[in-house]
């Protein structure tokens, strides 16, 4: 099959650096790595808080996590393609479950990367004066302006120690 266990991963014959494993516990020591980068993952993390925690724990001071994921709050949800599907209150459906599909907002999502002792940095320059204004109006509420979009998109910043 290709695949040998070794210390709970499952390392993929033939390549040495790809290592298959839960997210719960990254096969890396503290303070690794400079950046870390994420697209369309986190809506499909049953524990978040647990994976930013290590994402945190394996960046250096001062190192940052480039991160995207579906806004909540967007109109049209864009796995399902349902409009105001993930405005609704949670609940069972098979179909979200076999995506292991978790609408996260930008709200939950501050509380998670405040627990994993990281930071939101807030973007707030840009070449339209009035898409500045924004920006700045937002961030001075503690709101990233991707809220305003269909996905956010971060970067968060381990703290100098």
């Amino acid at each position: 099959n290709g695949l040998e266990t070794e210390k709970g991963l499952v390392k993929m014959s033939g390549n040495k650096n790809l290592n298959l494993y839960d997210g719960k516990k990254f096969p890396f020591d503290s303070n690794t790595f400079d950046y870390a980068y994420s697209t369309s993952v986190l809506e499909h993390m049953s524990y978040p808080e647990e994976v930013l925690k290590e994402v945190g724990r394996t960046l250096k001071p001062g190192g940052k996590f480039y991160l995207s994921f579906p806004n909540r709050y967007a109109p049209k949800e864009t796995h399902t393609g349902i409009w105001f599907i993930s405005w609704l209150p949670q609940f069972k459906s098979s179909r979200l479950e076999d995506w292991n599909l978790h609408f996260v907002s930008f709200f939950k999502f501050k509380r998670i990367v405040k627990a994993a002792g990281l930071e939101i940095k807030y973007d707030t320059e840009s070449r339209s004066y009035w898409k500045s204004v924004i920006k700045k109006s937002l961030a001075g509420l503690g709101l990233h302006y991707s809220i305003l979009l269909k996905t956010i998109i971060v970067v968060l910043e381990k703290p100098n120690e």
